[in-house]
Order: structure tokens, then sequence, then C-alpha cells
């Protein structure tokens, strides 16, 4: 039986009702994710800010001491730890350290830690006993090359 009139059937209601909604679905899901990723970048660079100011302070400590000790400071509600470790290597007062930095955001949220090894020259921080055979194997190798050079002429 067909009708002549100009009103839509209740499927084609139904229809457009559910494109409707998977529609909005849809859209609702972009927006959120694009929140979702500016808190994300938000965060990020504060956290990148609280590791920069913390390597600042690590390059900038002198004292041998102080580095192995470390240093924190607080960054509003997040706590930011910093320490390093010194291995001392083949080539005097070229020193291996390896940097660590904590992040504790609160008690909601779980600590972030980073770890980053750097080669610094620090003649401040070399201790006698680990100069001592250092030296004495430079002086060595220089005498030998000095050897060989006299042996060549």
């Amino acid at each position: 039986m067909r009708r002549n009139s100009p009103a839509f059937t209740v499927l084609e209601v139904l229809m457009a009702l559910a494109i409707f909604a998977l529609m909005a679905t849809v859209i609702a899901a972009s927006y959120l994710n694009v929140l979702r990723a500016y808190q994300l970048a938000d965060s990020d660079g504060l956290s990148e800010s609280r590791l920069r100011h913390a390597r600042s302070e690590f390059f900038n400590t002198t004292a041998r001491d102080d580095v192995l000790k470390g240093s924190n400071f607080t960054d509003g509600d997040v706590r930011v730890e910093w320490s390093g470790e010194i291995e001392p290597t083949a080539v005097p007062d070229l020193y291996r350290v390896t940097f660590q930095f904590t992040e504790k955001p609160g008690q909601e949220k779980a600590p972030v830690r980073t770890t980053e090894v750097h080669w610094l020259f620090r003649p401040g921080w070399a201790q006698p006993m680990e100069r001592g055979p250092i030296e004495l194997r430079f002086r060595e190798a220089v005498q030998e090359r000095l050897e060989e050079e006299d042996r060549r002429r």
C-alpha cells in the first residue's frame, strides 16, 4: 500500500538517527584524543624543562662528591632528584658519568626515571690513586714513542 503523504517513514527516521549517532561518536572520540594529546604535550614540556634544569645543575657542579651525592628541587607539586655515578677512564681527567634523573609527581602517579651517559673532562676530580697508574701508562707510552722515533733516525 502506497501513501502519497509528505512524511518520512519510521525506517527512514531510525536510519537517520543511527547515522547521526555514529557521526557524533566519531567526532566526540576525535575531540577527546586531541585534548589528551594536548595534555601529554604540555606535561612532556614541563618534564623536559625540569630535566634541562637538573642537567644544568649537574654539569655546573664542580665537586666530585657533590655529583655523587646529587641534589633535588621542587617544581610545583613535583619533586625532582638527580645524582651521578663517576667511572674513571684510561685517559687522565676524562670520566664516564651516568646522570640519573627522577621526577616524583605525587602519590597518584609513578616516578619517572631517566638515565643518561656523558663523558666529562674534569681535572679537579682526579683521585691520587686513580691518577698515578694512568700517568705512569702515559709516560711509558710517550717513552716508547720517543724511543721508536730515535730508532728510525
